[in-house]
């Protein structure tokens, strides 16, 4: 008699296998049960990968006895300790992190209950493998501490099971995350010596681990520590204290930033401003650190971001200037920094040049950025005291250098190079009514002011469309941009079309009143200047002082005039 495969793949398939089997011989089947597979997080996760309440306890308050007490239990293939003992709130008690958590005197109302414990696993290193409803395991729980005796109990996890300590919670992240992301330089340092004892290129990958937004620790870090913009007064001063050049501080960087267990470093005696900078500790054990993750936001775009100028800084010199300047959307730390931090720029452009060149997901340069912001400029009057005679004086300091300069000069080749709308920098700085923006692109390149964008609009079409009229009456006031003032767009109309379209009389009114504006062009509608504004006067009753009605009048006087049309005077009288 030949068998019949039969399969099972949930539940229910197998609750209808074993009611066949009762009806049928069972010797003629063959039965395969098996679990579908269905998306994470679709079921709860196991009893078993909960983590142990008492384990939680100890780690949150780095009580490396308790958790001997713990491990002892498990080692001895005993039920794990789901009641508190006398002895284990003892231990949680004596830990100097846990006064005030767990009163002393519960002790004495607690039993034993050794024996008595509930059922659970007894699994070799269950208890470690708990996790709490974030994934985190007691390692990233102890991170949260920096004492001797977090260090300790992070040492005995790690000792028992060295995978806890590359260990990712449900964001990715690791224990050097969390330690990181908390601001606990002693327990960061830690961390690493457990890795690098497992090998140097352990290490590195450790270190360079990324989590669900593709972040490392050295991320986290740039949020946590201090740092700020620089003034233009304090620029030099700021090179000069980060300068890679004195072997001797890297090296003290890389080896004394570096504790033991018992929290003690492995180069100094006593804590140096390295070892309590976090950024610097990370840097200092891996070099290449700020080059992760290899596309997205970098350790430098992020501190630009966020104006700690002071860390991009220690995160250029670290690397001897070997990272990365990627950011966010395509945009890399001139992008940022352009619109962030104008000292920035200025050591951007001077440390790499080609970043004026690079696009954004939109196809925008940095010199696209510039041209959009606004910078005021000046000199404030400052006090400053003297080694020497006269002892003290008055100086002049400037402030709000103009950022298009700093960028337009590093490439000014960047001012041919349209976005993926087909503007061009010009066009950008038209678009917000940056004046002084397009007078500086038009005298070092007046051949700029006839560049079109896809819709064949020069930056004089879209001041117009935005409304922008000191853009507007600075090209009808300069007689060498009046080539540019009946150029039409791929839909043949003008700027005065344009004008008409808007309905903005006081913009009309600025083209209007220049000579060298034609009066007779033609759009690819067929339609003239009157034509247009006719069409834009409301229909029935109308306000005499609307804009349309002003401006359809303006254009039917000029037209049925029999005597030639003073234009200007007529601007003034209306």
């Amino acid at each position: 008699m030949d068998a019949k495969p039969m399969v099972a793949t949930d539940r229910g398939d197998v609750k209808k296998l074993k009611d066949l089997l009762n009806q049928e011989d069972a010797m003629a089947m063959v039965v395969v049960t098996a679990t579908s597979k269905k998306p994470p997080g679709e079921d709860q996760p196991p009893a078993g990968n909960i983590i142990n309440p008492l384990l939680l306890a100890s780690a949150r308050g780095g009580s490396w006895e308790a958790l001997n007490l713990l491990l002892e239990r498990e080692d001895a293939k005993k039920p794990q300790m789901m009641v508190p003992t006398r002895k284990f709130l003892q231990l949680i008690a004596r830990s100097s992190s846990a006064q005030g958590r767990i009163p002393v005197s519960a002790a004495g109302d607690v039993e034993e209950g050794v024996d008595d414990q509930p059922v659970s696993s007894v699994a070799a290193g269950a208890l470690l493998k708990g996790l709490t409803p974030q994934g985190d395991t007691a390692l990233h729980v102890v991170t949260n501490g920096g004492g001797r005796n977090f260090l300790k109990y992070a040492g005995i996890i790690c000792n028992r099971d060295k995978r806890i300590l590359f260990s990712r919670n449900h964001n990715g992240d690791t224990p050097l995350h969390r330690a990181a992301r908390v601001g606990q330089p002693r327990m960061v340092s830690y961390l690493i010596h457990l890795a690098a004892r497992e090998g140097a290129d352990t290490k590195l990958r450790f270190l360079r681990m990324e989590n669900n937004r593709h972040e490392t620790a050295l991320h986290q870090a740039v949020r946590f520590e201090y740092g700020r913009g620089l003034r233009y007064e304090e620029k030099e001063a700021f090179i000069g204290a980060a300068d890679p050049a004195r072997e001797e501080k890297n090296k003290r960087d890389e080896i004394g930033g570096v504790l033991n267990e018992d929290g003690k470093s492995l180069g100094d005696a006593e804590g140096t401003p390295e070892e309590r900078n976090i950024v610097k500790l990370l840097m200092g054990a891996d070099a290449e650190l700020a080059n992760y993750p290899a596309d997205g936001v970098s350790p430098l775009y992020l501190a630009i971001l966020l104006g700690k100028s002071t860390i991009a800084l220690i995160l250029y010199h670290m690397s001897r200037g070997n990272l990365s300047h990627s950011g966010a959307d395509g945009q890399n730390a001139l992008h940022v920094a352009v619109l962030r931090d104008r000292v920035m720029v200025e050591f951007l452009v001077h440390w790499n040049r080609s970043l004026t060149a690079q696009v954004d997901k939109d196809g925008s340069t940095p010199l696209h950025f510039a041209s959009s912001v606004y910078f005021r400029t000046g000199s404030d009057l400052r006090f400053m005291f003297l080694r020497t005679l006269p002892w003290c004086r008055f100086v002049w300091i400037p402030w709000g250098k103009k950022i298009h300069d700093l960028v337009f000069n590093a490439n000014p080749a960047a001012l041919y190079q349209a976005d993926k709308d087909g503007y061009f920098p010009i066009h950008v700085a038209a678009s917000v009514g940056l004046k002084d923006v397009v007078q500086f692109f038009f005298n070092d390149y007046p051949d700029s002011a006839g560049l079109c964008d896809a819709k064949g609009r020069t930056f004089l079409h879209v001041a117009v469309d935005k409304e922008e009229f000191d853009i507007v009456s600075y090209v009808c006031r300069t007689p060498s941009l009046a080539w540019i003032l009946n150029m039409q767009d791929n839909d043949g109309n003008t700027a005065l079309h344009l004008a008409i379209e808007a309905r903005n009389f006081k913009i009309f009114c600025a083209l209007f009143g220049s000579r060298r504006v034609c009066l007779n062009r033609i759009n690819n509608q067929g339609e003239t200047l009157r034509d247009l504004a006719k069409s834009k006067v409301p229909h029935g009753i109308s306000y005499i002082e609307n804009p349309e009605c002003k401006i359809h009048e303006v254009l039917w006087r000029a037209e049925t005039s029999t005597v030639p049309f003073e234009r200007i005077s007529f601007m003034k009288d209306t």
